[in-house]
């Protein structure tokens, strides 16, 4: 990816993102990983460096959950697999349910004094999900307008017949890379885009990382660093990134660039909301 050119189209981004998360589908009730699990391990992502390099894309800071729904209903209907991938049925969600969940979701937590939130379906069931109109998705970002607001929203697809191992490597991955391309691209159009692979996480990689303070092993999705000119998941913080500086840049003194505070709160005031 060395001739990677990145292109800031000018757009909406969600410098401050506020979360909330939409879990539906019986599989929350008899799958092997619950909604408070999940909602762990999301929230030790998003307490660790992984954002930090979000912030040279016009200061993008750390993301924070803020409000959780829970809803054991299952979405869409059960039909063959448009894939071909599955000899049996499979559950088929249409993209206008996953709006639904969101515009439910807005109204039990609409935006709150200018805040930028996404309202993100974690949708759990078995036979496997997919929403007709991404077929190949595990889960995708989008926004829609309504009663003069643009609705930001996504979703993930998760089989509940998978293992705990599986859950834990899939549901992250997934996550930070919706997340990721959420704040940096919101309305699929005009924000943070690379000339080969599209949205800042299409790239399709992720890493096995150990959160601190989480006992299990997850993956998270790698993301394009302009500074750092490479896909990063990024597990400590870096005070390059958090002053601005590329990698080749020389920093003749620390003392200077950090006027006079610790690098520690450099780091921090530099990163983090």
């Amino acid at each position: 990816m060395a001739n990677e050119i990145l292109t800031d189209r000018g757009g909406p981004i969600l410098q401050r993102a506020k979360i909330v998360l939409s879990f539906r589908g019986s599989g929350w009730l008899t799958g092997s990983i619950s909604t408070s699990d999940v909602r762990r391990a999301f929230d030790a992502a998003l307490a660790s460096p992984y954002l930090s390099h979000l912030v040279q894309y016009r200061g993008i800071r750390r993301a924070e959950i803020v409000f959780v729904i829970e809803d054991p209903r299952n979405l869409g209907q059960l039909g063959p697999d448009p894939r071909k991938f599955v000899a049996g049925n499979i559950w088929l969600i249409a993209d206008e349910e996953i709006k639904n969940v969101a515009r439910v979701a807005s109204r039990a937590r609409p935006p709150e004094d200018n805040e930028e939130v996404f309202y993100l379906a974690v949708v759990s069931q078995d036979p496997i999900p997919i929403v007709v109109e991404q077929v190949n998705a595990s889960g995708y970002h989008d926004k829609f307008d309504e009663d003069g607001r643009t609705v930001f929203y996504g979703v993930l697809l998760h089989q509940s017949a998978g293992t705990v191992e599986e859950s834990w490597h899939y549901l992250p991955s997934v996550f930070s890379h919706e997340l990721v391309e959420a704040c940096t691209d919101p309305d699929v159009k005009s924000g943070f885009i690379l000339n080969t692979v599209g949205e800042l996480c299409d790239m399709d990689e992720d890493r096995a990382v150990q959160l601190p303070g989480f006992e299990h092993e997850v993956k998270l999705s790698v993301y394009w660093s302009e500074l750092e000119r490479t896909a990063v998941a990024p597990t400590t913080y870096s005070l390059r990134v958090a002053l601005g500086k590329r990698s080749t840049e020389v920093i003749p003194s620390v003392q200077a660039a950090i006027q006079g505070t610790s690098v520690r709160e450099a780091i921090l005031a530099g990163c983090n909301p």
